[in-house]
């Protein structure tokens, strides 16, 4: 059955232990600083990239201020642009009042300026169309008798006018 031959078995683990050996030696010498440099730049990575994080979230701060600036200062020229537009408009409306009164004023002068050119004109026309019709109606009605009549009227008129300024200079 099975028979174990103690030199082979020897053999065997002094190959082993060899070859343990070997690759104990070969990882110390070999691997060990291979792997402690890769750690060492990925913990270096690692790292830098936290910095990078660190970094961007400050920019990003920063930039979301100055955004909010911007509008707080877009906020503030709208504001104003608009208080200044509501001012402009107001005059102009002022302005646009009293030239529009001014106007209003020239026109009723105007319309009372011709309203009594016109009752002139009309007074004119009547005091002709009156006399002219006096003139007609005397003409038709004279008579000697009734000039007479008229002559001493006027004459009587003029008297009591002499005597009322008499009374009014004493």
């Amino acid at each position: 059955m099975l028979e174990l031959n103690l030199n082979l078995f020897l053999y065997q683990l002094a190959i082993f232990v060899v070859f343990a050996v070997c690759v104990a030696v070969i990882y110390k010498i070999l691997l060990a600083p291979v792997l402690r440099e890769r750690r060492e730049r990925i913990e270096g990575d690692m790292a830098r990239a936290a910095a990078a994080r660190d970094e961007a979230a400050a920019l990003k701060s920063r930039y979301e201020k100055k955004m909010a600036d911007v509008g707080e200062e877009a906020s503030a020229i709208l504001k104003r642009v608009n208080e200044e537009a509501a001012r402009h408009r107001e005059e102009l409306l002022t302005q646009t009042r009293r030239q529009a009164d001014a106007l209003l004023q020239k026109a009723e002068e105007l319309i009372a300026i011709g309203e009594g050119q016109a009752v002139a004109r009309i007074r004119a026309e009547m005091a002709d169309m009156a006399v002219d019709i006096a003139g007609r109606v005397l003409e038709e009605t004279r008579t000697s008798r009734r000039e007479r009549e008229l002559a001493k009227k006027f004459l009587a008129e003029l008297e009591g006018r002499k005597s009322l300024e008499r009374r009014a200079g004493s």
